[in-house]
């Protein structure tokens, strides 16, 4: 995720950043698909004193905790599942 109060916008990468990686090329090649504008809040059609129609995350409210720890949870009982016990205890 990137957030700026400026533009940002990503060139497509260049054969030696990709290392012979297909993945690798998908992900930096697709950055501007996922792209989700939100409006400036001098742009924003919304009264001031009204919630704005997005829910800013910061670090004093941050739902995600709340939403991903049962996701989260399931995916380490499985992945403790499928790597051995060796990964586990080197990593």
């Amino acid at each position: 995720m990137f957030c700026s109060s400026s533009q940002i916008s990503f060139r497509k990468p260049i054969a030696e950043e990709l290392f012979g990686s297909a993945l690798r090329e998908q992900v930096l090649s697709t950055f501007g698909d996922f792209e989700i504008p939100l409006p400036r809040k001098q742009d924003a059609k919304y009264v001031e004193s009204d919630p704005p129609p997005w829910e800013i995350l910061t670090d004093s409210h941050n739902v995600l905790n709340d939403l991903q720890r049962d996701g989260a949870l399931e995916h380490w009982r499985i992945i403790r599942k499928v790597l051995a016990e060796e990964v586990w205890i080197n990593y």
